[in-house]
């Protein structure tokens, strides 16, 4: 609710502070207008290019599905609405991050400023959300989080407003929605179910919960869960539920790390997460939580006492309407935030590797403790007292004498802790959004760091985008010296390379990915495309034991397999395979497998410029007569 403010103390206020008490909304898309100018400049100029995530995401875009092997398929979904509108360019990749995330910065705006109608508490976290990392990168790098965080943030004041309309439909289809999106980008919104949980039990002990609001909660999440689940399911029972390998593997690597605890991996998580949300932001997290924790301990103890007393504490009776909206604006986001932090910080203890932004998602709810955090400490150390106007107002009409004392108070220390802050983190904003400035600074560039500690980037060693290009561009001249140039295919055994080849490639052609090695075991989405012979791994004969025992081919079967060869629609065709410079064993344990492939090869090396400012150079073998022997993945 918007506060009156009188003409005198109006003009005292700075133009900001005008405009932050007076024209909280006009502020708010002033605010979300530069973050959205930022993110547009950052892929427009950013001349990063795409990370190796992304490339996979614009690849599963081209191959419409109702689920993919590790992940729902919104992600992909979005990505395919803006190529269709744009085209293929690093701009119709990534736009749709920074279409969702502003979205996601008005819902919370909205949601604080008139569910909650608190508009201090909605430009704080708005000015939070976008000083953060965590908001920046999500912002500019398209991933499931950012589907995720939007439908996790609309999930939260949907579960709220089940309370406010009670007796409405809207506010249930709405959650049920948000929780069948959710799904769809990514399997860990089923987390929300502990969230509206805790969250139910504490207004329960605060005697706020409606009746029957539980029943009517979780219908709604049982309900947005089958729907966001049913494409998922039907994709997996058409592949002999292949999702369950994926799931094996993981639940395989925590069996094998999780016999001791790991203090590093504890350390290196805390790192992370201070890095995602800023120091000074991570420790108002917590004394927000402190200040929320303190509040409804003390409105549960003065609902026991009039218990005790005999009275009558039904719905919203031991509160009034002001209070508990206050109550369930701290207990909805405290149950946001801790028990996804504390999940991931325990997790963490035992080796497993952790994704820091889906831990982000706890800072749905952590970045608005925070707000409440930093409003406290400036209620009580204004850093102007022109600035806390409220005081002003409640002794405006007291002692003069001791009003003019209160609004010349200054807090120094505060005053120099705040503003050093605040001018660091615009400094990160700026950084954050125009790296190519400080590419020849590698300390400075959060690209040559950061980006792998936070969990960005996987490969810093793919090219950037002017190599990519560069490097497109040779292959496409060795293409064209070639024999027949229109029977020419791409491949390499790195699934990274293969995305972004095709991505930067003419005409976008498919790019195969070769198993060799070690990988050979290994089951990855590329599996469920068609090889160079237009043959798809069919997962849905397989053995349901296929999963832990590998397929011995017999004799016949794999002398059929010889015959069958030379009808590959490819058979007779030239190559041409691109790898990292690896070992010398290594080169030539990849040499040995395609020499069972083709007849005649050429290798050179080309030397390209790395996502992390270094030199390398990438493996690139011409090759000739294709046999149609594939080298397919063994499971």
């Amino acid at each position: 609710m918007q506060t009156e403010i009188s003409p005198l103390l109006y003009r005292q206020l700075g133009f900001w502070a005008k405009l932050w008490y007076t024209k909280p909304d006009l502020l708010a898309i002033f605010i979300l207008g530069t973050l959205f100018v930022l993110r547009l400049s950052f892929i427009l100029f950013g001349g990063l290019g795409l990370f190796s995530d992304e490339f996979l995401y614009w690849n599963l875009s081209r191959h419409n599905s109702l689920s993919y092997y590790d992940q729902g398929p919104l992600v992909a979904w979005l990505i395919a609405f803006w190529r269709n509108l744009f085209g293929e360019t690093e701009f119709s990749v990534r736009f749709g991050a920074v279409f969702i995330s502003t979205l996601t910065q008005f819902t919370l705006y909205l949601g604080l400023s008139r569910q909650f109608k608190n508009y201090n508490l909605a430009l704080s976290v708005l000015l939070f959300s976008g000083l953060t990392p965590l908001f920046i990168f999500s912002g500019m790098i398209v991933s499931p989080n950012s589907l995720l965080f939007l439908s996790w943030t609309m999930a939260l004041f949907s579960l709220d407003l089940a309370i406010e309309k009670k007796d409405e439909l809207a506010p249930l289809i709405v959650l049920a929605t948000a929780m069948a999106f959710g799904i769809l980008s990514h399997y860990f919104m089923l987390a929300f179910f502990v969230v509206a949980w805790i969250y139910s039990l504490i207004l329960y002990k605060l005697r706020l919960l409606p009746l029957h609001y539980f029943s009517r909660v979780m219908s709604a999440l049982i309900c947005g869960t089958a729907l966001g689940l049913l494409p998922i399911m039907i994709w997996n029972a058409e592949n002999n539920w292949i999702t369950l390998k994926h799931l094996e593997t993981l639940i395989g690597v925590y069996e094998n790390n999780s016999n001791f605890i790991n203090f590093i991996d504890f350390f290196n998580f805390l790192v992370g997460q201070t890095l995602i949300i800023l120091p000074w932001f991570f420790a108002l997290v917590f004394f927000g939580f402190y200040l929320a924790y303190q509040h409804l301990k003390a409105a549960y103890i003065r609902v026991c006492g009039l218990e005790d007393l005999g009275l009558s504490t039904d719905f919203s009776q031991p509160f009034t309407n002001d209070e508990a909206l206050n109550l369930r604006l701290k207990a909805l986001f405290a149950s946001a935030w801790l028990p996804l932090f504390f999940s991931f910080l325990i997790w963490s203890f035992f080796n497993i590797e952790i994704n820091i932004f889906s831990a982000g998602l706890s800072y749905i709810g952590g970045l608005v403790l925070a707000a409440l955090g930093l409003i406290e400490i400036l209620k009580r150390f204004p850093l102007k007292a022109s600035l806390s106007y409220k005081i002003y107002l409640q002794n405006q009409n007291k002692n003069p004498n001791m009003q003019k004392t209160n609004c010349n108070k200054k807090t120094k220390l505060l005053k120099n802790l705040v503003f050093p802050v605040f001018y660091l983190s615009l400094t990160i904003l700026f950084v954050g959004h125009f790296p190519s400035l400080f590419k020849q600074v590698s300390s400075l560039s959060f690209f040559s760091v950061s980006l792998k500690t936070l969990g960005i980037e996987k490969n810093l060693n793919l090219p950037n985008s002017a190599s990519f290009k560069a490097l497109s561009a040779h292959l496409e001249e060795i293409r064209s010296q070639m024999p027949d140039p229109e029977k020419v295919f791409f491949f390499s055994d790195s699934a990274e390379l293969s995305s972004g080849l095709s991505f930067y490639l003419y005409d976008n052609p498919r790019v195969y990915v070769l198993k060799t090695g070690k990988d050979k075991e290994l089951l990855t989405q590329y599996d469920f495309w068609e090889d160079p012979n237009n043959v798809l791994n069919n997962f849905s004969t397989a053995k349901p034991n296929f999963l832990k025992k590998k397929k011995e081919l017999s004799e016949q079967e794999k002398l059929d397999a010889e015959n069958m060869a030379q009808y590959s629609p490819r058979y007779g065709w030239s190559a041409i395979y691109l790898g990292f410079q690896q070992s010398p064993e290594r080169e030539a344990e990849v040499e040995n497998i395609l020499s069972g492939m083709f007849k005649n090869s050429q290798k050179e090396f080309f030397e390209i410029e790395t996502k992390n400012n270094s030199k390398t150079k990438l493996l690139i073998i011409q090759l000739d007569d294709f046999n149609g022997k594939w080298n397919k993945p063994s499971f």
